[in-house]
């Protein structure tokens, strides 16, 4: 209803007052780049994550809409979700995933008529934004775009040619690759190194090392003008790399330890990404250090020419709602400063999905998602993690 400084604010006779002295109060966050699962809403509601945007590559529309429906009706605790069911079109021949396409995704969408199709089939099943993968043809990309913009729906991608699908009309890009892969200007080149990638040839982790600098400025002008969001999730690939890698480990393992319900294998995957790191020899872990830095660089890049930047937990690799926190602090330690980072997981992810008339900040007339942290989180980007009371619709 009102937000003001002390003083400023009449305030009715019987409202409940919260102390929050000393304390920081943010918008709920939302995470960028959101892959739910059963046991993933305490968590993020433990993390001041109010709102999942599940933008799952083969989960069917079904289960994620049964998430949904469940949580508005109280039945499961967890964040409010926004759903996208399965993605439109196929991805690459993937070997590593058993071969063929990504199963479950609505892989036979390839003309403009059926991506309508389907994008009119997801409204009327009432999700709620689009994802769409990398091999979709150009022409369907923007027919789905289109359709789904129509009917409200915000469409992101995967993408080896991020400028194309800016032109097409999606509203943000998923990936450190999608961006990094643009600039690779030798189209030869690109294919190669795709296919080392999705063939196992390649360590994902070694691919930026081949990315062009030169080429940066090229491809984040197309976003910028277009204003295309992008989502980097390098917290599930790159946190064992960051000053940070110690204290995250630390927090990670406390989580896991207090939240003994969750299935082993979450412990398996967090815990493995730093195994895989340790493994490394030293030559190739300098290279994919390097090829780290290139990262950073980007994402400064991106930033200051005005991109927006999103923070997602993309929890393949690292813990639900954690990872946007981690990411966070990495964008800080690359250059980014706290506040940027703060709107990564607020204003800019409402933006994407056409909801900041509702959510993304705390302002008279938005709905009541906010989070009371200990700390100043401008002054030390970790306080984000400090939740000591969540508000998800203003209960």
């Amino acid at each position: 209803k009102s937000v003001g400084r002390k003083g400023e604010v009449q305030i009715p006779n019987r409202c409940e007052l919260i102390n929050a002295r000393g304390k920081t109060v943010l918008p709920g966050f939302i995470d960028g780049h959101g892959h739910l699962l059963d046991f993933c809403g305490e968590i993020y509601l433990n993390l001041g994550v109010t709102t999942c945007p599940d933008i799952q590559t083969g989960r069917d529309e079904f289960w994620s809409l049964a998430q949904k429906h469940g949580t508005n009706m109280g039945l499961i605790r967890g964040p409010r979700v926004w759903v996208a069911g399965r993605a439109i079109g196929a991805g690459p021949n993937m070997q590593v995933f058993g071969g063929g396409i990504f199963h479950g995704t609505l892989a036979d969408v390839k003309t403009p008529e059926q991506a309508r199709e389907a994008v009119r089939r997801k409204k009327e099943l009432g999700l709620d934004q689009l994802k769409i993968m990398d091999y979709l043809p150009l022409d369907a990309v923007k027919a789905a775009c289109d359709e789904g913009r129509s009917l409200g729906l915000r469409a992101t991608c995967h993408s080896y040619d991020v400028c194309a699908s800016a032109e097409a009309g999606v509203s943000g890009v998923e990936h450190w690759w999608s961006l990094g892969f643009t600039t690779v200007g030798d189209l030869q080149k690109r294919k190669a190194l795709i296919d080392d990638r999705y063939s196992a040839r390649m360590d994902s982790e070694e691919i930026p090392f081949h990315f062009e600098p030169e080429n940066f400025d090229r491809v984040i002008d197309v976003l910028v003008k277009h204003d295309v969001s992008w989502t980097p999730a390098i917290a599930t690939w790159w946190r064992p790399l960051s000053p940070s890698a110690e204290r995250f480990k630390q927090r990670e393992l406390s989580i896991l330890k207090q939240a003994s319900y969750l299935p082993p294998v979450v412990r398996a995957a967090v815990m493995g990404i730093y195994d895989k790191f340790h493994k490394w020899p030293a030559d190739k872990l300098d290279r994919i250090k390097k090829a780290y830095e290139k990262l950073e660089e980007l994402m400064r890049r991106y930033v200051k020419a005005g991109g927006a930047i999103r923070a997602g937990s993309d929890p393949n690799q690292g813990l639900p709602a954690l990872d946007v926190h981690e990411e966070l602090v990495m964008f800080v330690e690359a250059g980014l400063t706290p506040m940027q980072a703060i709107q990564a997981a607020t204003i800019n992810v409402a933006k994407t999905y056409g909801r900041e008339k509702d959510f993304g900040t705390v302002e008279p007339g938005k709905i009541a998602d906010i989070m009371i942290v200990d700390g100043d989180p401008l002054k030390d980007i970790w306080a984000t993690q400090n939740v000591k009371m969540l508000l998800l619709n203003g209960n």
